[in-house]
Formats: structure tokens, C-alpha cells, sequence
């Protein structure tokens, strides 16, 4: 998205991490032993063949089985509604990227379902690039692929880890607890005003 003004601190991209900030557990999951253990390692994923030969091998999968299994961990999740709703007047300051840490399959199933490409400028996913959440390499990344320096980036991340990652990338970062929390904290960026909705 070009013609974007400097809204934040000469901020040009803000980078929302996927799992955590766009998309969190979804309220309608019932538990599942299978779909709960993959899950517990997505954040940990740097080679996505390996991973899932393992969680085939782990749980004697067959591969016929293995992408109902894929396709029930991206159901794990869903939209974060309140960033979402919040997404149209970011996009009036910000050209924005989506960080995600995980296998490309999920993502795949988002992006079908979600539609992300209309709502993010830019999809960075770390596994594909050997990297985790907790890498100042990722951060980097994002910056590198956005084509602006780190320090004309900001970050909202989910973990601490990934939020030391970003600041020692040389990022602005903010620990995403809410959209309200997200807005105080542009603000103290020295954003102007942020637009009506952002309120």
C-alpha cells in the first residue's frame, strides 16, 4: 500500500504477530489430546517437513490422516475480532504485516478461510526462513522485507520473547494485551490523533 503517511515516530509498517494477536483460541474448541499436542509446538517449528514426520511418526498417522489433523489445529483458532475491527483504520497509518510462526500448512487454512492478503501488505512466515518467534532475525526480516529500516517498524507481539527479539532488532514493540492498550501505546509513540474508530 503505498502513499501511506508517517503516522507514528516515522513508523511506516506495524507487524502484528499471527498467533496471539490476529488470531487466538477460538471459544467454540472442545479439546482434542491429538490436535492440543501439535499445537503446544507451533511456536517452535523451524523445519515444517520435519515437524510433521515426526507428529505422523509420533501418533501413527497415516498420510491420508495427517491434513484432517492440520485442518483441526487451524480451527484451534480464530480471528482476534477486536484487532480485526481495528485493522481498517491501522491500515490509514500503517502498511501492515502479519508475523507468523508456525507450519505454512496452517496458514494456508487461514488464508483460505480469512482472506489475509486483503487485509496485510505483507505475510512474513518465520519457518519458511529456519526461524522462531524468539529470533532477532525474524524481526529483521520483517524490516528487510518491507523495505524500511527495523526502526521505522513497530511490532505487537503476543510473547515476551518475541517482543525482546523485536526491540533488539531495533523495532518499536508493544506485549498485545488490547486493542485500547495498542491505541495508548501509538499514542505515546506520538501518533497525532489516531483516527475516530481507534478511539
Amino acid at each position: 500500500m503505498s502513499g501511506v503517511p508517517p503516522a507514528v515516530s516515522g513508523v511506516r509498517v506495524l507487524a502484528l504477530a499471527a498467533i496471539g494477536v490476529a488470531f487466538v483460541r477460538s471459544p467454540a474448541y472442545l479439546a482434542e489430546t491429538i490436535a492440543d499436542a501439535v499445537d503446544a509446538k507451533l511456536l517452535e517449528v523451524r523445519d515444517e517437513r520435519r515437524f510433521w514426520r515426526g507428529v505422523q511418526h509420533a501418533y501413527e498417522l497415516r498420510d491420508r490422516e495427517l491434513p484432517e489433523l492440520q485442518a483441526r489445529v487451524a480451527r484451534k483458532y480464530c480471528r482476534n475480532l477486536e484487532v480485526w475491527g481495528a485493522l481498517p483504520e491501522l491500515h490509514t497509518q500503517f502498511r501492515l504485516a502479519l508475523v507468523y510462526s508456525g507450519p505454512g500448512v496452517i496458514l494456508d487454512c487461514w488464508r483460505r478461510e480469512y482472506g489475509i492478503e486483503s487485509q496485510f501488505d505483507l505475510v512474513v512466515e518465520a519457518a519458511l526462513h529456519g526461524l522462531l518467534p524468539r529470533d532477532t532475525a525474524l524481526y529483521e526480516l520483517v524490516a528487510r522485507e518491507a523495505g524500511v529500516p527495523a526502526e521505522r517498524c513497530a511490532t505487537v507481539e503476543s510473547t515476551l520473547a518475541g517482543f525482546d527479539a523485536a526491540t533488539t532488532a531495533g523495532m518499536h514493540a508493544y506485549r498485545f494485551g488490547t486493542v485500547y492498550g495498542l491505541r495508548r501505546w501509538l499514542k505515546s509513540l506520538g501518533t497525532a490523533d489516531p483516527p475516530a474508530q481507534m478511539r
